[in-house]
């Protein structure tokens, strides 16, 4: 029951988070990392994501991915607005965000994610990656961002 729920869980996720931030960031993509950790018994097939989101410890594991040209200028905006639609929607996350250099988005999948993103070839692919992790007020209790060279 567990794998199954991850796996459904997952494309909700998924999903869910996706209309979100591609109103903020029309060319993006998202990736829900579930990980390792044992699913709570609290959890059923019908629970909310905000819910689960509130339970799953630190939020939920996201990757996101976005291509776009003016990222210094705006990426503390935007990174802003993000935080208050999931607020809005009570979604506690734990981010990953990687601004991707132009071109290479639509080769990003969840078979090579992880690998260009954090991998040795990483700076081929990524300008800029921040880090932000949500406290249970939806205020970013870390935040930061790192050019990758």
């Amino acid at each position: 029951m567990t794998i199954i729920w991850i796996f459904i869980c997952k494309e909700r996720i998924e999903k869910e988070l996706t209309e979100i931030v591609k109103e903020i960031h029309p060319k993006s993509k998202v990736f829900y990392r579930p990980g390792g950790r044992p699913v709570p018994n609290s959890v059923t097939p019908d629970i909310s994501i905000s819910e689960y989101s509130k339970i799953r410890l630190p939020g939920l594991p996201v990757t996101i991915c976005i291509e776009d040209p003016d990222y210094e200028t705006n990426k503390g905006e935007k990174i802003e607005e993000l935080r208050k639609a999931l607020e809005k929607r009570e979604y506690k996350c734990h981010l990953d965000v990687f601004y991707i250099k132009e071109g290479k988005i639509d080769l990003i999948n969840e078979d090579n994610e992880t690998e260009v993103l954090t991998g040795p070839h990483n700076a081929e692919w990524v300008l800029i990656r921040g880090g932000f992790v949500m406290t249970n007020s939806f205020e970013f209790r870390y935040s930061e961002w790192r050019e990758i060279k």
